[in-house]
């Protein structure tokens, strides 16, 4: 897991600093083509909850708990910073993706350097 994380997490990463460095539009649109390549790997997450849960929470953690942050994170507060604030600011998209390039940084560290895929004890419910 940890290599296909840092694979894509650094491939996305970088990616996005390479656009943003890019000296011509048709460099870069080319640039987010490649980098798009990596940032498809990090579907991977899905499978994460089956290796950190018993398989009767499995569902439940990915489908609720991933997808819900996920929506939120990546459906409604990025954009909103991106969109409603960054660029209605700056009216440049440069400032954008640097942000693109920390959330970045922020998988990477998250999934590669603090997670330990091992799994999870939890506690259920005993029949009565």
């Amino acid at each position: 897991m940890k290599v296909g994380f840092t694979v894509s997490s650094l491939g996305v990463t970088f990616g996005l600093l390479a656009t943003a460095l890019a000296r011509s539009p048709i460099l870069a649109v080319e640039i987010l083509a490649a980098t798009f390549f990596f940032l498809r790997w990090s579907g991977i997450q899905w499978a994460v909850s089956s290796f950190l849960v018993p398989k009767e929470y499995a569902g439940q953690w990915g489908g609720g708990h991933i997808g819900f942050w996920e929506t939120l994170w990546g459906g409604i507060i990025v954009p909103l910073a991106f969109g409603g604030e960054l660029l209605s600011v700056t009216h440049k998209y440069t400032p954008g993706i640097y942000m693109f390039v920390l959330i970045g940084i922020v998988y990477f560290v998250g999934t590669v350097i603090f997670t330990r895929y091992r799994p999870l004890m939890l506690k259920t419910a005993v029949p009565s």
